[in-house]
């Protein structure tokens, strides 16, 4: 097996479903009242999740400690309507017309919370939360090798990922002026990644060099990544208010840079003419995610002294993340040498817009209920979408929620949100890295998820 071989190989892999915060990829959010509310949170940010949603709201809140545990059900859905392998010949990688969709099971994560009162001006918050960006698999999608290959058992799941992220985000809130505070946050991300996909490559003639003729000129590679990593980032956050009822929020979140090692199994499916000369390797594989700027803006309004309106949107450079670069050492292979190979993802800009209430019905236990709606574009094009792909199509979210006091200092919160993708149809495959391979998979494509959340707060005296 040569270097360009394995290069490609690498290069297939690595569409990875980047792992940040940033809208359009982490579906569910962080916070009982934020994600009930729909997101629309930045000129509201009276709780924990300030350190996430906008630093600058934690100033002056009281000290305690919070916790959050929610249950995430999302599934994934595509009607396949995929070329031939074989332009003229009829040998299809996937059962065209049907729909398929990933398994429907259940996401538990979680979030804690402890905040510190400085002073009337200064509260301090540190956070530890773990979230599952993506845990799915597509059963019998794939069809993989067909007669003539070797005969070997294909598995029934050739696309599967499985992405889960630990965030460590300290975060301070100063009150500066009696109308203006301001507020950074630190995120510390470790990320954990597992991702298995199927891939084709040239079938070449061991003793000629030259390609193979169809029906044979692939090698069908089956593929399983399994790395971790670390990126650090910062988040700023202004709140300021305009009137006694009416204030706004503008925050920024910095770019983030994750590196990922981990190690890359590659198992060959061969035509019967072609001997295997050990094409099995686990090299090491480095490939550092740089992620996209983000800014908001919120503007909330107490209408009432017992309903409060608010309005978000948000935008995301994710034009900025054209491609990853991937760096693989083989050890196992030739040695002590570095092969570089780049994926290309071509993302898009997005924007998210949403707006929520929050009403408090009944004081003594200081009752709330509270409910949003958001609009949220999906990053990933056409060219480059496939079932590794988390966030597969536009959304709309809608999110309800209560909050109820259970003592002086004990409080409970509970929230759903719906996710809806609009149905989103590829109708051509995409070659971007002119390999003669699509780099996507035309269909019919939509997604939806639940979240089911409760938190608990405790004030301390």
């Amino acid at each position: 097996m040569n270097a360009k071989r394995l290069a490609a190989i690498i290069t297939a892999l690595l569409l990875l479903p980047v792992c940040t915060v940033a809208n359009g990829l982490q579906l569910s959010g962080i916070g009982a009242k934020a994600l009930a509310m729909g997101g629309a949170f930045r000129a509201v940010a009276d709780d924990w999740t300030a350190s996430i949603w906008n630093p600058a709201g934690l100033a002056g809140q009281r000290s305690g400690y919070s916790f959050e545990g929610k249950i995430l059900y999302q599934v994934n859905r595509i009607t396949p309507n995929a070329a031939s392998t074989t332009p003229g010949l009829e040998y299809y990688l996937y059962h065209n017309g049907t729909e398929y969709s990933t398994e429907a099971k259940p996401i538990s994560t979680g979030s804690f919370a402890y905040q510190i009162k400085n002073s009337d001006r200064v509260s301090l918050s540190f956070n530890l939360s773990h979230s599952s960006l993506n845990n799915s698999s597509w059963e019998y999608l794939y069809l993989g090798p067909y007669t003539g290959y070797e005969n070997l058992t294909y598995p029934d799941v050739a696309w599967r990922s499985d992405i889960r992220i630990f965030d460590l985000h300290p975060a301070v809130g100063i009150r500066v002026l009696k109308s203006l505070s301001v507020g950074i946050g630190v995120s510390i991300k470790s990320a954990t990644v597992l991702l298995q996909k199927p891939s084709l490559l040239p079938s070449i003639d061991p003793e000629s060099g030259d390609p193979l003729s169809p029906p044979f000129q692939h090698t069908f590679v089956q593929s399983s990544f399994e790395g971790e990593g670390i990126g650090t980032g910062y988040n700023l956050g202004v709140m300021m208010n305009l009137t006694e009822s009416t204030r706004i929020g503008i925050t920024y979140t910095s770019p983030l840079t994750i590196s990922l090692e981990g190690e890359l199994q590659q198992i060959p499916y061969l035509p019967t003419t072609i001997t295997n000369d050990s094409i099995l390797a686990i090299p090491i594989v480095y490939a550092d995610l740089n992620l996209p700027m983000a800014i908001g803006f919120g503007i909330s309004s107490q209408v009432h002294p017992r309903l409060l309106i608010s309005m978000d949107v948000a935008y995301t450079n994710w034009s900025a993340l054209d491609k990853v670069e991937v760096d693989l050492r083989e050890e196992h292979l030739y040695g002590d040498s570095t092969l570089t190979a780049d994926q290309i993802l071509n993302w898009k800009n997005t924007l998210r817009f949403a707006v929520g209430v929050n009403c408090l019905l009944y004081k003594p236990l200081d009752f709330e209920v509270r409910a949003g709606y958001s609009y949220d574009q999906s990053p990933v094009p056409d060219e480059t979408i496939s079932p590794l792909s988390l966030d597969v199509a536009d959304k709309h979210i809608l999110g309800v929620g209560f909050q109820s006091r259970l003592n002086k200092r004990l409080s409970i919160e509970g929230y759903w949100e719906h996710i809806i993708g609009a149905e989103r149809v590829v109708s051509a495959g995409s070659d971007i890295n002119g390999d003669s391979i699509d780099d996507n998979l035309p269909g019919s494509w939509s997604m939806q998820s639940d979240t089911f959340g409760l938190q608990f707060n405790y004030l301390i005296p």
